[in-house]
């Protein structure tokens, strides 16, 4: 997921990428999820995409949220 959403950063100026991985999440007191992650291999990972509309628009909002869980 983390591979996909930095993909489609990339290169892109109206995209910015954030992302906390594993402790990273307890410090900011995500601990729900930092918890749950924690019992797959993988590391617990938040991923935010902040999408900058357009700036003559700003009342246009677009928003799409949603989470993954898995494990391999």
């Amino acid at each position: 997921m983390f591979e996909e959403a930095s993909n489609l950063a990339e290169g892109n100026n109206k995209v910015n990428l954030v992302s906390f991985k594993g402790t990273e999440l307890e410090a900011l007191n995500l601990n729900l999820l930092y918890n749950v992650g924690k019992a797959s291999k993988n590391q617990p990972m938040l991923v935010n995409l902040n999408y900058k509309g357009n700036p003559e628009k700003p009342e246009d909002v677009f928003c799409l949220i949603g989470k993954v869980f898995y494990s391999f």
